[in-house]
This record gives C-alpha cells, sequence and structure tokens, in this order.
C-alpha cells in the first residue's frame, strides 16, 4: 500500500496535528486538552510513502495500520482518533 506524502501532511493536519519543523524533518504532533499526546514525523520531500513506514507511522500514533489508512483517508475523524485513545487509556 502506498499514500502520497502530501496527501498524508494535508490529513494530518486537517485532524488536529500541528507540524512543527525541525532539523531534517517536519513533526505531527497530537495534543489533547493542552497536552501532547503522540508525534509522529517525516521528509520534506514528496516522496510516496510505502507500507513499512506508514505501518512504522501508525504505532507512533497508537494506531493499528487499518485505522491510520483509515484516518489519512479520512473515514476516520479527529473525534474517532480521540475515542480509539481514550479506549487505549492513553487520554
Amino acid at each position: 500500500m502506498i499514500r502520497n506524502a502530501g496527501k498524508v501532511r494535508q490529513s494530518l493536519i486537517k485532524k488536529g496535528f500541528m507540524k512543527e519543523e525541525r532539523a531534517k524533518h517536519a513533526y505531527y504532533i497530537f495534543s489533547y486538552k493542552g497536552r501532547e499526546i503522540c508525534s509522529t514525523f517525516m521528509s520534506r520531500n514528496n516522496q510516496d510513502i510505502y507500507d513499512n513506514l506508514l505501518s512504522s507511522m501508525a504505532i507512533q500514533l497508537h494506531l493499528s495500520r487499518h485505522d491510520f489508512i483509515r484516518l489519512i483517508d479520512c473515514p476516520l475523524s479527529e473525534e474517532d482518533y480521540i475515542k480509539i485513545l481514550k479506549d487505549n487509556d492513553l487520554l
């Protein structure tokens, strides 16, 4: 499975992640009620993101790979994501 890097970036921001530029990568940080919960990072290039990196990003965001794809492709809303985090006692 492959996803376009631009689409992934756009989807993360749409779902409430804040972008933070650092030396080599752009970090996407999810906060809830002022507390940083999790983050993932991406290179600044626009290369496609392949399955192994999608799986790593999912783990960093406390999601299954399937749910991470749903987060990117939009069926999984920010509210749904928060519910998953709460169900897993991360909030």
